[in-house]
């Protein structure tokens, strides 16, 4: 019975209500809030969830012409002005309290950090679980969120796998490689990433004002030489360490705006620009990402000149605290296995390897299937197979 309306008295100097639950809860609901949340048919839309009123038609000192608990104390029913009579279910009122954010449970998950111990603990889900059951495909998106990196084995290791679970979890973010893209070893490369040469950690794609929010890497061929073994570290342990143990310098790489510029023809011609910090947070503190590739750092900076030999100090010391062995981790990839990475998050890299192929086969020596996903997209699943999950009722 706790939610079941008892008391419901008006306050026309403060212009709300006064609404009290059996279970003795209590609250206040504004009445221009009511007449904007209206949930009789003609206002409100049960299907998608949104408001048919518009903001031309409220009346910020608007005051009902009737109010009443109907159904026992499960609803109770306002009438305006206009005529229309508006119900308003305990339940969703109680749902809908001021000064609290809107329940997330996403907002639950404890973010994890970490460093070279994680490579002994890479979070390991089965393909054919996570495309057939819920329960695990919730939970393969739970670590992803978490502890930012993920492992996939047993695919079929052909191509369109990444496809298959781009479209399990949500919409595909095309970028300038297109909605898949191919990691090839070539020898006549147009990047270094399709070549045998090592790659330094980094991002993808910090030039873009959204960066895709997680990368999915597909081994479907991997070399047989040393070498090739995919590297990550974690950007969140980088970021707290250096703000330990060199806060002035991590003072500056939060604040410092560095340039980025991609600029050539890949899935289409492109020329992005964007300036943004080596380590980003939200106003609130709250940690966002790392923007760091050496590849993609522009010809130019926008800082004064003044500034310019300390902005190399701080990111040399960025890159120094990027290869600590406290932090590396290491993986090589074999066929089947798909990792998937927080790419705001960890930084990746790969170490170089040597070609040992017969004339005419090099681009099959080493082939990676990729793609991006953005966290929109996966927070949506998530929420979504938390209600189905759990069986939560949506208002």
């Amino acid at each position: 019975m706790a939610d079941v309306i008892t008391k419901l008295k008006r306050d026309d100097d403060k212009a709300w209500f006064n609404v009290e639950w059996s279970d003795g809860y209590k609250a206040r609901f504004p009445y221009v809030f009511l007449f904007d949340n209206c949930r009789c048919p003609k206002c409100f839309h049960p299907n998608s969830y949104q408001r048919s009123v518009l903001m031309a038609n409220i009346d910020p000192d608007i005051r009902p012409a009737g109010h009443e608990i109907i159904e026992g104390g499960k609803v109770i029913q306002v009438t305006w002005p206009n005529g229309n009579v508006s119900p308003y279910p305990a339940k969703w009122l109680k749902m809908h309290q001021f000064g609290k954010k809107p329940y997330d449970p996403l907002e639950s998950l404890e973010i994890k950090s970490w460093g070279k111990e994680k490579q002994q603990d890479i979070p390991t889900f089965n393909y054919k679980e996570v495309m057939e059951d819920n329960k695990v495909l919730y939970e393969w998106l739970v670590k992803l969120l978490t502890d930012g990196i993920t492992l996939i084995k047993r695919t079929p290791g052909v191509e369109g796998v990444v496809a298959k679970l781009h479209e399990r979890v949500s919409w595909t973010r095309r970028t300038i490689y297109g909605e898949i893209f191919n990691v090839i070893t070539m020898y006549d490369a147009c990047s270094l990433a399709y070549t045998a040469k090592q790659l330094g950690l980094h991002v993808d794609l910090p030039g873009f004002y959204q960066t895709p929010g997680v990368q999915m890497l597909h081994c479907i061929k991997q070399v047989d030489s040393e070498g090739g073994d995919n590297e990550f570290v974690d950007g969140l342990r980088v970021a707290e360490q250096l703000e330990q143990e060199y806060p002035k310098i991590f003072q500056r790489l939060t604040t410092m705006k560095v340039d980025f510029r991609t600029l050539g023809a890949e899935f289409v011609p492109y020329h992005t620009m964007t300036q943004r910090p080596v380590i980003e947070y939200d106003r609130n503190g709250v940690f966002q990402g790392i923007n760091y590739n050496d590849g993609v750092r522009a010809p130019y900076w926008s800082l004064p000149v003044e500034e310019i030999t300390e902005g190399y100090r701080a990111m040399k010391t960025f890159h120094r605290a990027m290869y600590d062995k406290r932090n590396c981790i290491y993986y090589k990839m074999e066929k089947g296995d798909m990792v998937i990475f927080d790419n705001r998050r960890v930084l990746h890299g790969r170490l170089g390897f040597e070609v040992h192929v017969k004339e005419g086969e090099e681009s099959k020596t080493r082939h990676l299937e990729g793609g991006y996903l953005d966290w929109d997209g996966i927070k949506s699943k998530m929420r979504l197979l938390h209600e189905e999950i759990h069986g939560l009722e949506r208002f």
